[in-house]
């Protein structure tokens, strides 16, 4: 096992932190630095896997050097997405239109129609999180912030319930039956 540099060792931490998968990392790592590194090496600078979340349950934490490039990285990649054309909605419109318009030309009705139902979805929103609820809201909900007192005695009552109820199912637990 070959010891990896600072510079391959960030190479892998921000790959995971765009969300690189092991294969593709494997295959840009040996690209770049001309060596293919352990499958085990590459889990070490995942900061979103499973021994990165082990090291952090009250242990030392040895990625800890590596955590400020990662977050650093994951937030960047999300804000960058924006630039990416295809993450635009009218991108994808233009895009969708072209291939229905070729399909058609070429008399595959079936992929103009499997295209322009994809692309009156994108245009309604059902590819988003975003979803619009109509009515009228026929009741009302008063929210009452309890104080302290009334949250230890609200507490209080569910313990000697709870406690009550207990102690009734080991009494009916204990008494013999008749046989």
């Amino acid at each position: 096992m070959a010891k990896l540099t600072e510079e391959q060792k960030a190479f892998l931490v921000c790959g995971f932190a765009r969300w690189a998968t092991r294969a593709d990392l494997m295959r840009a790592f040996e690209e770049e630095f001309g060596i293919q590194p352990l499958r085990s090496q590459l889990e070490n600078y995942n900061l979103d896997g499973w021994r990165a979340t082990r090291h952090t349950e009250g242990r030392k934490d040895p990625m800890k050097k590596w955590r400020p490039l990662w977050n650093e990285t994951r937030e960047k990649f999300k804000k960058d997405t924006i630039a990416i054309p295809i993450a635009n909605a009218a991108v994808r419109l233009s895009m969708l239109n072209d291939m229905a318009n070729q399909a058609y030309a070429k008399k595959n009705f079936k992929l103009a129609a499997e295209l322009i139902e994809q692309a009156a979805k994108e245009a309604g929103g059902a590819f988003t999180n975003v979803r619009e609820v109509k009515g009228k809201v026929e009741h009302e909900h008063d929210h009452h912030v309890l104080t302290p007192e009334e949250k230890q005695a609200k507490l209080m009552r569910s313990l000697t319930d709870a406690i009550a109820t207990a102690v009734a199912d080991r009494e009916a637990a204990e008494q013999p039956t008749i046989q």
